[in-house]
């Protein structure tokens, strides 16, 4: 018999909270020696939105959204405890981050509009890709914990 799968509302609240300790942690990030890494405003500078209100809510949507799209997609598909499968699938947006970072550097910081893409590291230090898959990690770690759902089935012993 299959386990019944968490529903929205715990989904839900597992991406709020994952967002909170990412959110705490980003702003954590240069007492730990790492580079501030202000992801609402370059998300509100972003097409020309330049709003930092709208970058913080985009950057809650994003972070919310993430938590559910594991919870209703990816979190059978990965095994173990829920902490280790939200640590899992929290390496695919990081990754997604990477990919998609470096070629809008140029609209995210109009410093680097003149740097090529790929060259991002001189700027920035490597400190900052690697603290951001901490960060990245802790946030899926709390959001699969959150979540807890085991994906698995369970049978009944028979004796």
């Amino acid at each position: 018999m299959e386990r019944p799968r968490p529903g929205f509302g715990r989904a839900l609240l597992a991406g709020v909270v994952a967002w909170v300790v990412f959110t705490l942690l980003l702003e954590m990030a240069p007492a730990m020696g790492l580079p501030k890494m202000n992801v609402p405003a370059m998300l509100g500078d972003m097409f020309g939105m330049n709003s930092l209100l709208v970058g913080w809510m985009m950057h809650f949507v994003i972070g919310v959204g993430l938590i559910i799209l594991y919870a209703y997609v990816f979190a059978d598909r990965f095994s173990g405890p829920a902490w280790l499968r939200g640590l899992q699938f929290a390496v695919l947006p990081w990754l997604v981050m990477m990919v998609m970072l470096a070629p809008m550097l140029g609209i995210l910081d109009p410093m680097m509009s003149k740097m090529p893409p790929g060259f991002f590291l001189i700027h920035i230090g490597v400190m900052a890709p690697i603290g951001s898959l901490v960060v990245h990690l802790i946030y899926g770690a709390v959001g699969g914990a959150v979540y807890g759902y085991a994906g698995a089935t369970r049978r009944a012993a028979t004796a």
